[in-house]
């Protein structure tokens, strides 16, 4: 008998209510903390994660799958994915989530969303080191809350997630 997955909002909250955001930004120690540095496995029906990692280590589990998080790097998580994190006490890196509904890329991007997958990003290469800065940026404009922000938001993501499909189909076999 299989178990499960719990279905939350963000981890530990419990989902129902309508969001009342598309997108939500926060670090990676600031709620993984409070659960010892680990996320049980869990889903999320509405939205689509990225992970960034850029300091410490861990684990991902995606369904029965997992894989190891070096830094830096990015985990995707599609909607409806069972998954869940290990990390070290060190880690660092933030945590975007948004509504799945509000993504809109289409062809190899597109596909690049629909798999849970863990990209490595290398600084010295020019577009891993393009997604590095721009989750970056796009981390310091949601916590800016400055006017005029949604289309940067948005342009951000697109452009991350554009070159970051790019990057895992180059490093595919």
């Amino acid at each position: 008998m299989s178990r499960h997955a719990p279905i939350y909002d963000l981890y530990g909250e419990r989902a129902g209510n309508a969001p009342d955001f598309w997108l939500h930004c926060e670090t990676i120690p600031s709620r993984s903390s409070l659960h010892r540095y680990e996320i049980g496995l869990h889903r999320h029906e509405s939205f689509f994660q990225i992970l960034y990692i850029s300091a410490g280590s861990g684990d991902a589990l995606f369904g029965a799958e997992r894989l190891t998080l070096t830094p830096p790097a990015i985990a995707t998580v599609p909607s409806a994915t069972d998954h869940g994190f290990r990390f070290s006490r060190d880690v660092d890196g933030y945590v975007f989530t948004m509504l799945a509904s509000h993504l809109r890329l289409a062809g190899e991007a597109g596909r690049f969303l629909a798999t849970p997958r863990i990209t490595p990003l290398d600084p010295q290469d020019v577009d891993g080191a393009f997604v590095l800065s721009t989750l970056e940026r796009l981390a310091a404009e949601w916590a800016s809350r400055r006017s005029g922000r949604t289309g940067l938001l948005e342009a951000y993501l697109v452009s991350a997630l554009t070159l970051a499909s790019r990057l895992a189909s180059r490093d595919a076999p």
